[in-house]
């Protein structure tokens, strides 16, 4: 069963980016749904229960440290990425406070891959 994946970003080529980057990764993940804002990946992620969810910083109506902790909240099966061009000691601090299992730069493609396939296997190594 391939892992599900949400992806929230207010910037729709970036969306494009990412699941053009999943689908082709060769890995058994695929994208289930997409988000354009804050609370509308909160509300995705409550309906499509995903495996994963990939979320910008800085988004409108919520930003993703905030719709990171709702989502947890709301489905704490779900493993969040705060995906973000400024990545720095407080940030990832907030956000592993927030439940948040990562923060990736948006820079870099192949970290973005690794932090999936991180996050996926520490989902697996809990459900043992």
């Amino acid at each position: 069963m391939p892992i599900r994946i949400l992806v929230a970003d207010d910037h729709q080529a970036t969306r494009l980016a990412i699941a053009t980057l999943i689908r082709n990764s060769g890995q058994d993940w695929e994208i289930c749904g997409e988000a354009e804002d804050g609370q509308a990946a909160v509300d995705k992620a409550a309906e499509l229960k995903p495996d994963l969810l990939i979320m910008d910083l800085m988004m409108p109506q919520r930003d993703g440290i905030s719709a990171g902790r709702a989502v947890r909240e709301r489905v704490p099966s779900v493993s969040v990425l705060l995906y973000t061009l400024w990545v720095s000691e407080f940030l990832e601090a907030e956000a592993r406070a927030a439940g948040l299992h990562a923060v990736v730069q948006k820079s870099n493609a192949a970290t973005l891959l690794n932090a999936i396939r991180d996050a996926v296997s520490h989902r697996h190594a809990g459900s043992m």
